[in-house]
Formats: C-alpha cells, structure tokens, sequence
C-alpha cells in the first residue's frame, strides 16, 4: 500500500472496523487561506466578513466546512487516496460556496 492511502500500513486488519470519517478538502483548504490572506492584504475585511463560513462571535472566525466520507465510497474506486478523494466523495466535497471573495477573484481561480 501507498503511503498517501487511507489506511494504516502497518495492518491491513486496522482498517476494517473504519466505517466512516469527517473530512475537508485539502485542495480547497490551501485556496481558502490564500483567499482570506489576499483580501487581508488588501484591506478588503468586508469580503471576508461576508463569506458564509464567518462568524463574528466568539472571537471573529472562519469554517472550513467538513463532509463525512465512508468507508463505501473510497472502496468504490480504484487506488482512493486524499489526491483523488473527489472522484467517490459527495458533491459537498468540493463545494466552494463557503469561500470568501470578492470581484474578480473568482474567475481568476482555477477551482470555480
């Protein structure tokens, strides 16, 4: 087995009692942060304060929403590792709607 794979290497028994788990998208994760970073640069706080996953209380923070993924759907497909999670996982996976912006910051993004 990979390394990047889902499962322990050490015992390919550890895995069978695994049902399910709660994820985010790494991909989406790196691009959410560059997001808020570009906008703090450019004092843009209001389009921040505006994405669904802001919350002001307590303590002025973002979500970066997770989605369960079992144990079925990376079964269904052949060599499911993080890379490639979106090719079984639900839609919700790689739903950018939480994602702050603002102008024309969307069509420059590869993920939209």
């Amino acid at each position: 087995m990979e390394a990047d794979t889902f499962f322990c290497e050490d015992s390919d028994e550890e895995w069978k009692n695994w049902k399910a788990c709660a994820t985010t998208n790494w991909t989406l994760n790196g691009e959410f942060a560059c997001r808020v970073l570009a906008l703090e640069m450019a004092e843009q706080y209001d389009d921040i304060k505006a994405a669904p996953g802001y919350y002001e209380s307590p303590g002025m923070w973002m979500e970066i929403p997770s989605v369960v993924v079992t144990q079925e759907q990376v079964m269904s497909g052949e060599n499911i590792t993080v890379k490639n999670l979106s090719d079984v996982a639900d839609d919700a996976y790689t739903d950018i709607s939480f994602m702050p912006s603002a102008g024309r910051m969307d069509t420059a993004l590869k993920n939209k």
